[in-house]
């Protein structure tokens, strides 16, 4: 017996990109087209459903969503609350980018400069939503959540010029 041969996307209906059917679209983290929407089960673009499978997805839909928001909390009170903030972003894919990092956090250590050292990589959804993704590696002076000035920072020697 088979019970709902069509999917249950009434909420989202609209809003997020689904095949035709309704079955809605997700990456392997059960990500939506939309930030922050997740979908899981037998509601998914999928070749097999079966209840076995909505568990799993349902699974990882959880941790890929408590991971979404715990990120999202982290990187708001780091930099989109304070003030202002100077944030060094960078790519930890690229090696000479990760050793530029280590140089920016001793320099500023040095001077006792207060900086947010961020994984554009890893977080790359602020990097995207600050318009910081094709400028990596720079560094971002941010005030009350808007980019004030961007400063593309290439080697060590552009950092003291970067953080003046």
């Amino acid at each position: 017996m088979f019970v709902g041969q069509e999917p249950d996307d009434e909420c989202v209906r609209g809003l997020v990109d689904s095949e035709k059917g309704g079955w809605i679209k997700t990456n392997e983290k059960m990500e939506t087209s939309v930030e922050g929407i997740f979908a899981a089960g037998d509601v998914r673009s999928k070749y097999l459903r079966q209840v076995i499978t909505a568990a799993s997805d349902g699974a990882v839909a959880a941790m890929a969503a408590s991971s979404y928001i715990n990120e999202q909390l982290h990187l708001r009170s780091t930099l989109l609350d304070p003030d202002e903030v100077k944030a060094f972003f960078y790519s930890s894919i690229d090696e000479s980018q990760v050793k530029l990092s280590n140089a920016v956090e001793k320099y500023a250590k040095s001077k006792g400069i207060n900086i947010s050292v961020i994984d554009g990589y890893r977080n790359a959804r602020m990097t995207e939503k600050l318009g910081l993704k094709n400028k990596l590696p720079a560094i971002a002076v941010i005030k009350k959540g808007t980019v004030e000035k961007v400063t593309t920072v290439k080697s060590e020697s552009e950092i003291e010029n970067a953080l003046a």
